[in-house]
C-alpha cells in the first residue's frame, strides 16, 4: 500500500467556526406526531401489555451487539424470530420477556433498594423521587 505524503500547502484547513443555520420557517412537524404511525422504537405487531420488549440496533458495532445479546440472555429475554419491523430502525433484533415477569423483577428490585436504604447500604437518593415539571 502506498502512502501519500502531504505538504503544508495541501493539508486541510481547520474549520472557521462559521455557522449557517436553517430558516426557522422551514421546519415542519413530523408526520408521526399526529398519532398516525407508531412511535420510534416500537416493534410492529407485539402486544406491549403482554411483553416487555428490548431492542438491539444491528447497524452498530459487532462487539456492542454481542454484548447486548449476552446481557439480554442473562436477564431471561428471548429473541423474537422472523423479520420484525421496528419503527425508526433499519435493522433491529427484538427480544421479549413476559410482562408479568418483568413487573415482578422491577418490584423485587425496588424492595432490595428499599431494604438497602433502610440498612444504610444505600442513601435515600437511590429511591425514586417525584418528578417535578414546569406544567407549561
Amino acid at each position: 500500500m502506498t502512502r501519500h505524503h502531504t505538504t503544508a500547502a495541501t493539508e486541510h484547513t481547520p474549520p472557521s467556526g462559521d455557522l449557517v443555520m436553517p430558516d426557522a420557517g422551514s421546519f415542519r412537524t413530523p408526520d408521526l406526531a399526529d398519532g398516525s404511525g407508531p412511535p420510534i422504537g416500537r416493534a410492529i405487531g407485539i402486544d406491549y401489555e403482554k411483553w416487555a420488549v428490548a431492542l438491539i440496533d444491528l447497524t452498530g458495532d459487532a462487539a456492542r451487539i454481542a454484548s447486548a445479546r449476552l446481557r439480554l440472555k442473562g436477564k431471561g429475554y428471548q429473541k423474537v424470530e422472523g423479520q420484525p419491523v421496528v419503527s425508526g430502525y433499519a435493522a433491529a433484533e427484538v427480544w421479549v420477556l413476559p410482562r408479568q415477569m418483568h413487573e415482578a423483577r422491577l418490584a423485587a428490585r425496588h424492595q432490595r433498594i428499599v431494604a438497602a436504604v433502610a440498612s444504610g447500604e444505600m442513601t435515600e437518593f437511590a429511591l425514586p423521587r417525584e418528578t417535578v415539571s414546569r406544567g407549561r
